[in-house]
């Protein structure tokens, strides 16, 4: 038993700075909706709401492309209407933490979109401080995410 005590000791220790944490750092609240899928087609109704989720940290590049034109910044699309980004930063006294970002979308018309989205590590993108500097072999670098949207009545 008197090995136990150290262990059952050390695992309430643990137990207690992780609840204490999540009393500190009140969560963000996230609707019950749907996220959207990569890599496969996302089938809505017009008036159908959907989360976009996104994680940026210092190590990574971040960026969306359409229509090959890049972009730091979510590009608009005539299929849908940002209703609201609900931000989740990380912990600023955490160094290589991660903030995130959670787009809720409505659908206000039918057609499909398609939507790129890059991860690229800041080691691979050379030279360049934002996505319209990167060139062709950075872009082949970097993790793809393709989002497809299909809105039908």
């Amino acid at each position: 038993m008197k090995h136990l005590q150290p262990i059952l000791t050390a695992t309430l220790l643990l137990l207690l700075t992780l609840s204490a944490c999540n009393w500190i750092k009140p969560k963000v609240k996230i609707p019950d909706l749907p996220y959207l899928e990569t890599d496969k087609v996302n089938t809505f109704k017009p008036g159908d709401k959907f989360i976009i989720s996104q994680s940026q940290n210092s190590c990574c590049m971040y960026f969306f492309m359409k229509d090959s034109a890049i972009t730091e910044t979510m590009p608009s699309s005539p299929l849908l209407k940002l209703v609201e980004t609900i931000e989740d930063p990380a912990d600023p006294d955490c160094a290589g933490c991660s903030s995130n970002y959670y787009s809720i979308m409505e659908c206000v018309a039918t057609g499909t979109d398609t939507l790129r989205y890059f991860v690229l590590a800041m080691g691979d993108a050379g030279a360049a401080s934002n996505g319209s500097e990167l060139d062709t072999t950075a872009l082949q670098q970097a993790n793809t995410f393709t989002y497809i949207i299909s809105v039908q009545n």
